[in-house]
Formats: structure tokens, C-alpha cells, sequence
């Protein structure tokens, strides 16, 4: 079972698996309380669960990209793959469910994945935080010790003066 859960945690980030779910499951009731309590709630659930098993999924995908240093590079990349091939798996989902309003469920969580949630989870990820795996991150968050940040400041003065 070690292989299993080894697996698991290389293709699937559960952190951010369960905000997806929550979050997303929420808009697509909000989305469709107008088809009564049931419809949205089951609509919700499948988006739930969905945004559960793709969240995860694409969110690993995200701390993949959030580990290129060059900001310039790992920002967009992030941004944009996960959320385009996250649009298609999703939309998917609710056409061939039986969501009653497919497109406006998922058009807005998509745009809110891609210009908050993903810039957001890529700054976190890039300082440590909803990373599943044990490697250091390519920003630090502070400024590296040097020695000299041990020294007072009149200490320091008589260095630079010599």
C-alpha cells in the first residue's frame, strides 16, 4: 500500500483538493438555488466532488509550475495550464451530469482559479505553505542570514570604517 500512497501524493495535492471542493461546490449551488434545494445541491455535490479529484490534481500540477525560480515563467505557466486543462475536465462533467446552467457553473470558478486562486496558491507555494512534497521552495520569504546580522551596530560601524 506504501506504492499506493506514494502515487497518490505525487499526482494529487489533498490540501488544496478540499478548498477546490469546498469552494467551487458553494458557487455551483449559489449558481443553481433558482432549480430548487435538491438540483443545486446535487449539482453542488458533483462539483464538490469533482473540484475535489481535479483540485487536487491540477493543484499539483500548480506546485510543479510554482517550483520554476524565474518568476516571469512560473506566474503565467501557472495560471494558465491548469486552469485551461481543468475548463475542459470540468465542463465536462456538468454537460454530461445534467447540470441545469453547465456553462455559467463553470465559467465563473474557472476565473476565479485562474486570476486568484492560482497567483494566490502559486505565491504560498513558492514560500512553503500547501506543498506536499519535502522540497525547499524556490523563494525563501526572508533574506538569507549573513554573519554580519549578528553584529550590533557599533561593531559593524568600526568594520566599515576600516
Amino acid at each position: 500500500m506504501r506504492w499506493l500512497r506514494k502515487i497518490y501524493f505525487e499526482v494529487h495535492n489533498p490540501k488544496l483538493g478540499m478548498l477546490s471542493a469546498f469552494a467551487n461546490g458553494v458557487i455551483v449551488y449559489w449558481v443553481n438555488r433558482e432549480y430548487g434545494f435538491v438540483a443545486a445541491f446535487l449539482a453542488a455535490l458533483k462539483g464538490g466532488l469533482g473540484s475535489f479529484i481535479t483540485g487536487g490534481f491540477f493543484g499539483r500540477l500548480t506546485e510543479r509550475f510554482a517550483g520554476i525560480r524565474q518568476t516571469l515563467f512560473a506566474y503565467p505557466l501557472g495560471m494558465v495550464v491548469p486552469t485551461c486543462i481543468a475548463y475542459v475536465f470540468i465542463a465536462t462533467l456538468h454537460y454530461t451530469t445534467g447540470t441545469p446552467l453547465p456553462l455559467e457553473s463553470t465559467l465563473f470558478p474557472m476565473a476565479l482559479s485562474m486570476f486568484l486562486y492560482n497567483p494566490v496558491t502559486i505565491f504560498a507555494m513558492r514560500r512553503g505553505f500547501f506543498r506536499t512534497d519535502n522540497s525547499r521552495p524556490p523563494v525563501r520569504g526572508r533574506r538569507a542570514k549573513r554573519e554580519s546580522d549578528n553584529l550590533d551596530p557599533a561593531t559593524e560601524l568600526a568594520q566599515l570604517q576600516e
